[in-house]
């Protein structure tokens, strides 16, 4: 009886340290111009993966990404900008 409930607590303690790890949070932004104004159509991307979005008419953007990564970025015409992720709203 002793070694399941030894089995069961170490597969919770696993589960909740994966839990702490793993925080996968939405990212939300703005990509405007140098003068403020919001740039439809970019292309906002995950570095090293195949995940991204582009922002609406407004500039905003969602994606969804952890701490540490990367996110690119790119829109022909303009210079290709590339910012970590933080554990705040990122605003770019």
């Amino acid at each position: 009886m002793r070694s399941k409930f030894t089995w069961m607590l170490t597969l919770c303690l696993v589960f909740f340290v994966q839990i702490g790890f793993a925080q996968v949070k939405q990212v939300n932004g703005v990509v405007r111009t140098e003068f403020g104004d919001p740039i439809p159509g970019a292309s906002v991307l995950l570095v090293g993966t195949n995940e991204g979005t582009e922002t609406n008419i407004e500039g905003n953007y969602s994606l969804n990404a952890e701490k540490g990564n990367r996110i690119r970025v790119v829109l022909e015409g303009f210079k290709k900008v590339t910012v970590p992720v933080f554990d705040f709203i990122l605003l770019i």
